[in-house]
């Protein structure tokens, strides 16, 4: 996850959805910023569709305001009240075995 890389993805795939799963904090503060704030970006070209990119992430800390502004955050917390996490926890350990982190 480069701008560099980022940008010969959007070009070759002019207008397809990427997603990048998983990704590490510190390559999103690196590159975020060039490739979430590029607004001329397909000018030139004369690109009609710009590509989506949707990532994914366990830690992002808040977005600065160049970034928020042109980008969606989707925050998920999911918890078990205690008693029931007790109460159930034979289920809930075999339902944490399934679960994947897959962004489909």
């Amino acid at each position: 996850f480069t701008a560099t890389n980022i940008e010969n993805l959007k070009r070759g795939c002019e207008g397809v959805p990427l997603n990048i799963d998983d990704l590490d904090r510190t390559q999103f503060q690196n590159h975020a910023g060039k490739i979430i704030k590029d607004d001329e970006w397909g000018i030139a070209e004369h690109f009609i569709n710009y590509p989506a990119i949707a990532i994914t992430t366990n830690r992002l800390p808040s977005l600065e305001a160049p970034i928020s502004k042109r980008a969606i955050g989707c925050r998920i917390n999911a918890k078990i009240d205690k008693e029931a996490g007790i109460k159930n926890s034979k289920k809930i350990n075999e339902s944490m075995r399934n679960i994947t982190n897959s962004f489909c």
